[in-house]
């Protein structure tokens, strides 16, 4: 675990956590989480279904149901190995940097993005990933906090439509 002070810039922490991505994609857990990911894809594609990779890699950490608030104090930012370990979840960030690792232990590629104050209204704002379906230039986002956000769906319009009590920890209410 990392305690992340408040005056840390968003630039810098996105930095930390693209840096955590990569290097914990070549770990066990993360790759046992990728191997199911890509399992996914496989089975799919052979019942006929298009599904990007990307999509099978949301599914796969969504289906963990691994969302966990931090405890009260600092922001706390969990490694992938904590989160699928012994902690058993994590909170935005974790969740971001865990779909980013598995992403590119799978080969594809993402961005973590801060959801800033003005689109969500709230000071501590929202960390999410996108992640690229094709390889390219596009990328969608894959908002894992929300077990039933649809890979593109952005989460404020996924917390809406599910309902979910996520929307108001994103807000801040």
């Amino acid at each position: 675990m990392i305690l992340i002070r408040p005056t840390t810039p968003v630039h810098d922490r996105l930095e930390m956590y693209r840096g955590i991505a990569i290097a914990f994609a070549d770990s066990p857990l993360v790759e046992s989480v990728a191997n199911r990911a890509r399992h996914r894809h496989a089975h799919l594609a052979a019942l006929g279904v298009a599904e990007p990779l990307a999509a099978s890699i949301l599914r796969e950490v969504q289906s963990m149901r691994l969302y966990r608030p931090d405890d009260p104090g600092p922001d706390q930012l969990w490694a992938p190995n904590e989160v699928l370990g012994d902690r058993g979840g994590g909170d935005c960030e974790d969740l971001a940097v865990l779909v980013a690792s598995v992403a590119r232990a799978c080969g594809v590629r993402f961005v973590i993005e801060w959801l800033n104050r003005r689109e969500t209204g709230n000071p501590q704002s929202h960390v999410t990933v996108l992640l690229s379906p094709d390889n390219g230039e596009t990328y969608q986002y894959a908002e894992a906090c929300i077990d039933d956000a649809a890979f593109g769906e952005h989460p404020l319009e996924a917390a809406a439509r599910v309902k979910s009590t996520m929307r108001e920890r994103i807000e801040g209410r």
